[in-house]
């Protein structure tokens, strides 16, 4: 069994003392969300920061807004963070609920499921090719994590889960 620690987000100068404490407590990773118009540290930034203060910890976005940000500069950061961590990272990534941090960044909100979707492919075949550097640290780009409670988003998790697997997913036992 692995356990995870939501990090508090209201004074971010907290942050390496609670991550310290939770490595030596024997948590398995950290994990900071995403809000654009939240006052949050920028999970992407903050967990840098966290990497160099921990050593064993895994790190993680719990999830990050993916359709706000360009996908080729999202792969470039993603890859950054998990050269850094030493492959120690995780990226949770989901569409949100709030329409407001879509206002604030000009994201069309209507459009952010299929914004996603094209750029977990797009992620993918960015650290395949390796046309944007560094490489990540983990073969074929960091571990993937699909926030997802709406029937189209669980049917997004299954189609980019058997993207990524070597055989296609099976149906469980009822089927």
């Amino acid at each position: 069994m692995h356990f995870g620690l939501g990090l508090p987000i209201t004074d971010p100068r907290l942050l390496i003392d609670w991550a310290r404490r939770a490595e030596a407590c024997g948590f398995d990773t950290l994990a900071l969300l995403d809000r654009l118009v939240h006052d949050n540290p920028e999970p992407l930034v903050a967990l840098s920061v966290l990497a160099g203060a921990t050593s064993r910890i895994r790190l993680q976005t719990e999830v990050l807004l993916g359709p706000l940000r360009a996908s080729a500069l999202l792969a470039k950061q993603v890859a950054t963070l998990d050269v850094m961590s030493g492959g120690r990272f995780t990226l949770g990534i989901g569409i949100g609920v709030r329409e407001d941090d879509y206002t604030t960044a000009g994201v069309p909100f209507t459009a952010r499921g299929r914004r996603l979707d094209a750029q977990l492919t797009e992620l993918r075949q960015i650290w395949r090719d390796g046309r944007i550097g560094p490489r990540p640290a983990t073969p074929a780009g960091p571990p993937i994590l699909i926030g997802a409670f709406a029937p189209a988003a669980l049917r997004r998790v299954a189609r980019h889960g058997e993207a990524c697997c070597a055989r296609p997913l099976s149906p469980g036992p009822a089927g």
